[in-house]
């Protein structure tokens, strides 16, 4: 358990080749006890250790075989984390026909269950492939739906990203009044959970909100308030994208100013 603790660290700091064969070392041991409610967890996480590589059918093999595992024990909670950890795979993949099957699937397992916090996110997973369908009615009412189980449920990390992907569909669908008020909805939970990463992302959608309205000065301060987290927590091509918005806008606040003159 102990080294199944440190691949987890060694995956989430990014160092993916040393993660797998940690993770790797973890299996054998598992396989050798004959402990296949473990041996299904760990394929799991070798297959995440894969999707974070690009390795999507590689991924897709391993969370099959996890998922059979799960299957073959009766382990209904397992079997419904390997279906929505696949159904993302196949959107990863681009294999959206699929991906849509394999969550509802693991949406009715999860319903049978009666897991809420899992309803919700099959829901929000589904949401997100809907919207690379250019289903955006449907990815809504999905995202919308998650988002109300989430609110019941205290669910703050959940809540702030449903509201994020329910504020991009109402900025694609013209309705950017609604959009901004989602939005800052969204970033005022990211706030209080004291997310600097995500606030950053949410400060610079509303720049862009912002500068879509013609409305530059509003557009340059979410923009600069975006880059001073930025700076000290995202990479150098998120901090050079920011840059790029506010030389852009500062153009456009100068035309601005000597069209009135």
């Amino acid at each position: 358990m102990a080294q199944g603790n440190l691949a987890t660290l060694l995956k989430d700091e990014g160092k993916l080749d040393e993660a797998l064969a940690t993770y790797q070392d973890v299996y054998r041991v598992f396989e050798e006890l004959g402990d296949k409610v473990n041996i299904a967890a760990v394929l799991g996480q070798i297959s995440k250790v894969h999707m974070n590589k690009g390795n999507f059918n590689r991924a897709i093999e391993v969370q099959e075989a996890s998922l059979d595992i799960s299957r073959e024990i009766g382990d209904g909670p397992g079997r419904a984390k390997g279906l929505h950890q696949l159904s993302m795979l196949y959107r990863n993949k681009e294999d959206y026909d699929r991906a849509l099957e394999t969550s509802k699937e693991a949406e009715a397992l999860v319903r049978k269950l009666g897991f809420e916090h899992g309803i919700s996110i099959t829901l929000h997973e589904q949401g997100l492939i809907l919207s690379q369908m250019d289903r955006p009615e449907e990815a809504f009412a999905r995202f919308q739906e998650s988002l109300e189980i989430k609110q019941r449920i205290g669910d703050e990390v959940g809540t702030a990203d449903s509201l994020c992907e329910i504020s991009k569909l109402l900025m694609d669908a013209g309705q950017i009044r609604d959009a901004i008020a989602v939005f800052t909805e969204c970033l005022n939970v990211y706030r209080r959970l004291d997310d600097p990463v995500k606030t950053g992302s949410i400060l610079e959608l509303l720049g862009n909100v912002h500068e879509l309205q013609g409305e530059y000065q509003a557009a340059l301060e979410k923009y600069q308030q975006a880059l001073a987290l930025k700076r000290k927590y995202m990479p150098a091509e998120s901090v050079a994208l920011t840059e790029r918005n506010i030389a852009r806008v500062r153009e456009k606040l100068e035309q601005e100013k000597k069209d009135q003159s």
